[in-house]
């Protein structure tokens, strides 16, 4: 990247070349390219920004997520000019000065295992949010609206010694946390965070993928907080050091509410994380997932056989649930007998068996799977396919008359093949029992409210640079969309998400190819056409419809 970037700094007349060699090895190459150069900072960074398409804005305090800047230590955020700013997903947004920088780049890519997106700000911005982030009077909290949360009181919850005298503390930690689960369920979130820091509890709700912080009780609350959700979920309050998890109901309006709940230990106490299992509210359907006609046929025709196996693969646990559950949706008519054994539950699905794995009675997938083969199903769903003996057991199932459901830790169609193979599987057995593997990813929706016309010139990276070629030779002078911006999607251009599919079917070809146990690479040459791929095929197409950007599609490609 260095290289690239002195080539553009060199041809647009910032540098000349024999400034470029004399500054090469400078600890502050880009602050002594200032030095040298007759333009501004800014000008520098605004031209940096457009080529590589990198946004480069001043940054407001209340952009700051200040629960993740622990990711990285002041000293270092200093000494390289980094700052991180907010989870996006799977996207930790941070801010720099220093477009050369790339190295502590990728080491916060590994440290954090997201993906990073930097954003260009000058120096001086910089300052201003180092001085606000690690002010020691700086508030702990986001830009984000914790009504009705703030409106309940939190002086009562951060105090409780003020609290009224005819209040126990434990009346107020039971307040504390229905309150709590009533808001996450009205605000649809996905998951409730509850983690100790060395001066309170911070709770988070993670609403469309994205984690936001809402409360700071005092860390006083911190072990009656824990031991109370811990007793609802049936879990050992005593045991404070090991991993546990369990499972808790909460009321809402009439219904029920299921929540995993999860504990692990840190250096400041136990962490709890509620993960909402019942999503009744939601309709597990194909339609959702914006599968093009003739893939939504595909799947139809797949679903139709009474045997066989197929797969459900992608980057997201969520993609890969969500999907098999619109199946399992789909197939449930009164004549099925469907059996599913998952870990956990995340949905009460009525009319389908559903077997909770349980590590503490010694019931994992296979042994489950084998039980539930002798309660003749029709139907059967395993959320999670870890070795060969499951994937033998569910094999000779699909072989023996039932259809199988199942998905794999993989991120591609064909890499999934591969998966099953050096797991153990022969491919005989692959190729007599599986009718398909469903690859399926969740990216980022262009913000309906701040949508608009994109210009090529914004996408400069190579993987960008080569999808709009692609796509060019299929649509002529074909229109591009982003997001600007707004309040709506916290100005990240991004509301919602868009699926990805790719749905390979094994015919005689492949079948052939895995017989031979031929590489990856060789099988992906043959499903591709004209040189794109069936996940870049499926990407542009909904660029085209304006769904999502081709950022977004271009790194799949």
């Amino acid at each position: 990247m260095t290289l690239s970037l002195s080539k553009l700094l060199i041809d647009s007349d910032v540098i000349t070349n024999d400034q470029w060699l004399k500054l090469s090895s400078s600890k502050n190459i880009f602050q002594e390219i200032i030095n040298v150069s007759a333009i501004t900072e800014a000008d520098v960074l605004r031209l940096l920004s457009l080529h590589l398409s990198i946004p480069f804005k001043k940054v407001p305090t209340q952009l700051i997520d200040l629960n993740i800047i622990n990711c990285l230590p002041e000293s270092l955020a200093r000494q390289h000019s980094i700052l991180p700013l907010f989870q996006m997903g799977e996207k930790l947004v941070v801010a720099t000065n220093n477009p050369f920088n790339t190295e502590i780049l990728e080491e916060l890519e590994v440290i954090t295992t997201s993906y990073i997106t930097p954003i260009f700000i000058t120096q001086e911005n910089l300052l201003q949010l180092f001085s606000y982030t690690y002010s020691t009077n700086s508030v702990k909290s986001t830009d984000i609206n914790p009504a009705p949360l703030i409106d309940m009181g939190l002086q009562t919850y951060n105090s409780p010694s003020e609290a009224k005298e005819n209040e126990s503390k434990n009346d107020q930690i039971s307040s504390l946390v229905n309150d709590i689960l009533l808001q996450a369920v009205n605000q649809n979130v996905s998951d409730i965070h509850f983690e100790p820091t060395q001066s309170n509890i911070v709770i988070k709700f993670r609403i469309d993928g994205l984690l936001k912080e809402v409360l700071n009780p005092a860390k006083q609350l911190g072990p009656q907080l824990v031991a109370y959700i811990k007793s609802l979920a049936n879990l050992d309050v005593t045991q404070t050091t090991k991993p546990q998890d369990g499972r808790l109901t909460f009321l809402s309006n009439l219904k029920e509410i299921h929540f995993r709940a999860s504990t692990i230990r840190t250096i400041y106490g136990e962490k709890i994380v509620l993960s909402v299992l019942d999503k009744s509210s939601t309709k597990f359907s194909l339609d959702t997932f914006h599968l093009l006609r003739k893939d939504y046929t595909t799947i139809n025709s797949l679903l139709d056989n009474s045997s066989g196996m197929i797969l459900v693969c992608g980057s997201a646990s969520r993609a890969k649930t969500d999907l098999l559950y619109s199946f399992l949706t789909k197939l449930n008519t009164p004549e099925k007998n469907i059996i599913t054994i998952e870990n956990p539950i995340k949905t009460n699905l009525e009319g389908i068996n559903q077997i909770p794995i349980n590590s503490s009675l010694k019931l994992d997938y296979s042994t489950s799977l084998s039980a539930a083969i002798n309660q003749d199903p029709d139907v059967i769903m395993i959320n999670d396919i870890q070795d060969v003996q499951t994937a033998t057991i569910a094999i000779n199932s699909a072989l023996n008359n039932q259809l199988v459901l199942s998905s794999l830790h993989t991120k591609t169609a064909i890499g999934t093949i591969t998966r099953l193979l050096r797991m153990g599987v022969q491919p005989f057995l692959i190729n007599s029992a599986i009718l398909g593997i469903i690859e399926h990813h969740y990216i980022n929706q262009i913000c309906p409210r701040c949508k608009t016309e994109a210009s090529y010139e914004d996408y400069v990276t190579d993987k960008s640079k080569s999808l709009i070629s692609k796509l060019e030779k299929h649509y002529k002078s074909p229109k591009l969309f982003k997001g600007a911006g707004c309040d709506f999607c916290n100005h990240t251009g991004y509301k919602g998400t868009v699926s990805l599919f790719h749905i390979l079917t094994l015919d005689d070809d492949i079948k052939q190819l895995i017989a031979s146990k031929e590489s990856q690479a060789t099988i992906t040459t043959l499903t591709s056409k004209n040189n794109i791929s069936p996940i870049e095929a499926d990407g542009i197409e909904k660029i085209i419809s304006g769904m999502t950007t081709v950022d977004e599609v271009a790194q799949f490609c």
